[in-house]
């Protein structure tokens, strides 16, 4: 059952200059699963006989928010300014209780007397999160001439889940927008319609630290084996007491530049960005005698620059037909300037059966690079895989492969461009819409042609018919099966992830609104999404635009055979009366 509510009260005062606003807001979730499996179950037949068995689950999920705002308004001559103070309260809770009973005597029992089954086959386990934000903010918005802009906002934010002493954090903004246009200079000017600049700068912060992380706490074990053989809940060493973990902080300056020309027929706008993230959230290796192997910890520092371009015009204008089009263009380069006591951080290893690093965040290099061995070929006459040799024991080239010296960047799962294109076409009732998406110069990693060593999965056929082999020397494309030449994250498993994707296209055609009597508008149309996608022929997966088999921002680019995106066609009526 969920609940879901949303509600405010509001007054205005001084002749509605100033207004108080408080919203409430709530979202209640409640579960209760029972699952019972009688011993008749043919799995329970085929596994000696085994006898019933009975699952109860209960969970409750609750949020609350309440914010409260002041906001004072007045104009007077040239100059307008506008004032808001307010606070927040978030409080977000859950709890659940499970139960599993098993070797159940009755089936015609169900879920109602659990407690027939015997004490060793009953194991209870419970939960509970609570998590609250709080917060306080304030914003003055000054306009002089309607020309130029002022803004400025100060918020001070706290979150329980984070470390004792990091509680609460200042989040500062600031920003000014000048109407170039409205000067005097430039009222002659025809051919510019429009021409603003902009400048702002913002801080933000990331809290993703989950509840009761950071105070010292045990966790359970239901499979604690006594002496005598009977199992019963045993505590451990959990979560060590973190008091200085804070916010995760980025501090971001733009500047951007809007321009419209020939009567709007022509815009664009470029945006200039500086974006640097200090305090990372980030698991660190720490001794094993704490009884950990890693720690969340506010360490390291990641920069990001790029610049954000959005191309617009009117191509044609008539009464009979319309064209307008639209292009957008971003860039952007991102370096890990700092990781505490570290040089790098693994984020992410494979399994082939043997373990091999495959990726890591890594001072000097961009988040999302992919490090290996650089795989040369194949040695035509024995078909083992060659990888570069860069170094060795002593610091110069040995002759001989070793992960130890040898492993490199090997690829970026960042794009050199991204963005995309959109445009509109209307031809009397009927109307034509499309817009695709591209990204250009980014790689992804192939999991499972990693994996292909593997005799167990279904790897791609077209790897294994074209490996090195006695039968085949002379048109192989890869090297012979074996640990040594499969089992090594390298480049043989990088791709070219360029795509480019029809990702939307709409056609309609619009009746005449005075053919049918009693209708206003009556339109006809067809949606497809994800029509076709054009991508490198060598791309060994179904869809370059993935990142499956990460787990977060710091894993990038690896695709492990994700199911594709689904085309979807669709045939609508849209009708006004």
């Amino acid at each position: 059952m969920k609940v879901f509510i949303n509600t405010y009260v509001e007054g205005n005062f001084f002749d509605d200059k100033l207004t108080w606003k408080s919203t409430f807001g709530g979202d209640f979730i409640y579960n209760k699963r029972h699952r019972f499996t009688p011993s008749t179950n043919p799995s329970f037949i085929m596994n000696d006989n085994q006898l019933a068995q009975a699952i109860i689950n209960r969970s409750n999920n609750q949020e609350f928010l309440n914010e409260n705002t002041l906001n004072y308004s007045e104009t007077f001559g040239d100059h307008s300014i506008n004032v808001l103070a307010g606070a927040s309260f978030q409080t977000q809770s859950s709890e659940s209780v499970t139960i599993n009973a098993s070797d159940i005597p009755s089936d015609g029992v169900g879920v109602n007397a659990i407690q027939l089954a015997p004490a060793e086959s009953v194991a209870i386990s419970s939960s509970y999160s609570e998590v609250h934000n709080l917060g306080v903010f304030g914003r003055v918005s000054y306009i002089y001439k309607d020309r130029y802009v002022f803004n400025a906002s100060l918020r001070r934010d706290g979150k329980s889940s984070l470390g004792v002493n990091e509680k609460y954090e200042n989040f500062p903004s600031a920003s000014f927008a000048w109407k170039v246009k409205e000067e005097s200079f430039m009222q002659n000017v025809d051919a510019i319609s429009d021409l603003k600049f902009r400048i702002n700068y913002g801080r933000t912060g990331n809290s993703g630290v989950s509840a009761f992380s950071t105070i010292a706490n045990y966790g359970i074990d239901n499979n604690t084996i006594l002496v005598d053989g009977v199992s019963v809940p045993g505590v451990y060493q959990d979560e060590i007491a973190k008091p200085n973990l804070g916010w995760e902080i980025t501090d971001q300056f733009d500047a951007g530049l809007e321009i419209s020309l020939f009567k709007r027929r022509l815009t664009a706008e470029v945006d200039v960005y500086y974006k640097k993230t200090t305090d990372l959230l980030l698991a660190e290796d720490v001794p094993d005698f704490t009884g950990k192997t890693e720690l969340l910890t506010n360490i390291g520092e990641v920069q990001n620059k790029g610049i954000d371009i959005v191309l617009s015009g009117i191509i044609i204008d008539t009464n009979d037909f319309k064209w307008d089009a639209s292009l957008n263009i971003s860039t952007y380069k991102n370096e890990v300037i700092d990781l505490g006591q570290s040089t790098f951080l693994s984020t992410k290893n494979l399994t082939a059966p043997a373990v091999d690093e495959s990726s890591r965040l890594m001072v000097g290099q961009p988040v999302g690079i992919f490090w290996g061995a650089k795989y040369l070929g194949f040695d035509p006459e024995t078909g083992d895989a060659i990888f570069e040799d860069i170094s060795g024991p002593d610091g110069v080239p040995d002759g001989v492969y070793s992960g130890e010296y040898d492993d490199q960047v090997i690829g970026n799962a960042n794009p050199d461009f991204y963005g995309g294109f959109q445009t509109n076409f209307k031809y009397k009732n009927f109307d034509l819409s499309a817009f695709f998406a591209f990204s250009v110069g980014n790689e992804t990693y192939s999991e499972e042609f990693f994996r292909v060593n593997e005799t167990t999965l279904n790897s791609f056929a077209s790897i294994r018919n074209n490996m090195y082999s006695v039968n085949n020397t002379e048109n192989a494309l890869y090297p012979a099966v074996g640990s040594n030449n499969y089992d090594l994250s390298s480049s043989l498993y990088l791709q070219d992830a360029s795509y480019l994707r029809l990702s939307t296209l709409q056609l309609g055609y619009t009746l005449p609104s005075n053919l049918i009597k009693g209708l206003s508008k009556l339109r006809l149309y067809f949606t497809g999404s994800n029509l076709f996608l054009v991508k490198s022929d060598d791309y060994l997966g179904f869809d370059p635009d993935v990142n499956t088999g990460a787990t977060g921002q710091l894993q990038r680019g690896f695709d492990a055979i994700a199911y594709p995106q689904s085309r979807n066609l669709l045939l609508g009526i849209d009708v006004s009366f």
